[in-house]
């Protein structure tokens, strides 16, 4: 069943109707397209037929009814528009957004930059398992609303937690003087990474720092895997 394969691997399932299809296809013992971005454990069953993402937009054909993506990619904003390639994808839980800001800062002003920064990237925003910031902004109402929004915890880390992490980042002397680390959104998407699993800015980080009026954005992304038993 793929809702329950889902929920063992920590995928977002984006569409119920498509993993009831998916899985008919499957119980019919009719092949299914299958693209994964990580790594692959175990045997792929033979009902599943490695493709490419291009496949799967092109693959509506006799043989290939459904297709299966599992990708923290954004495909598309339309959600329609994978039902009418018969497209199913999975989102991993695999992303960790570090986040610093001014004092005060609007939460509108955070929720834009993050979808415009994740757009940008083409990062799906349902892949963020966490958000993190240094501790001094724990009462950051602003932070604290983009956490809601994104419907995730975020952890706030002491500046000797962020200066310990291994590595180069780049430096900014005023966050320095404000704070007491030189480099806030990066150092916290490694730390919270590094709770889970062996992690450093060079292997982790997808998108470095980015300044946007006031707020500094970061992403790192956790290994992850998918399970066949």
């Amino acid at each position: 069943a793929i809702d329950s394969w889902a929920v063992k691997n920590n995928l977002v399932i984006t569409d119920m109707a498509g993993a009831k299809a998916v899985a008919a296809e499957i119980v019919a013992g009719r092949p299914v397209g299958f693209y994964c971005d990580g790594e692959i454990q175990g045997k792929v069953p033979e009902e599943l037929i490695l493709i490419s993402p291009k496949e799967a937009l092109d693959s509506c054909n006799n043989k290939i009814k459904w297709c299966l993506i599992v990708s923290d990619r954004l495909i598309t904003h339309n959600s329609q528009e994978l039902q009418n390639y018969n497209i199913l994808q999975l989102i991993p839980r695999c992303n960790v957004l570090g986040m610093g800001c001014k004092k005060d800062k609007a939460y509108e002003d955070i929720r834009a930059a993050i979808d415009e920064q994740l757009e940008r990237a083409h990062i799906d925003s349902r892949s963020i398992f966490a958000m993190a910031s240094i501790d001094v902004k724990k009462n950051e109402e602003g932070l604290l609303k983009a956490a809601d929004y994104l419907k995730v915890p975020i952890s706030f880390y002491t500046a000797n937690e962020l200066e310990n992490v291994a590595g180069s980042f780049p430096v900014s002397d005023f966050v320095q003087d404000t704070v007491g680390v030189d480099n806030v959104c990066e150092r916290a998407a490694i730390v919270r990474i590094s709770e889970e699993q062996k992690a450093s800015r060079e292997d982790n980080l997808i998108i470095n720092k980015t300044k946007c009026g006031g707020i500094t954005f970061a992403l790192a992304k956790k290994k992850w895997s998918v399970i066949f038993e």
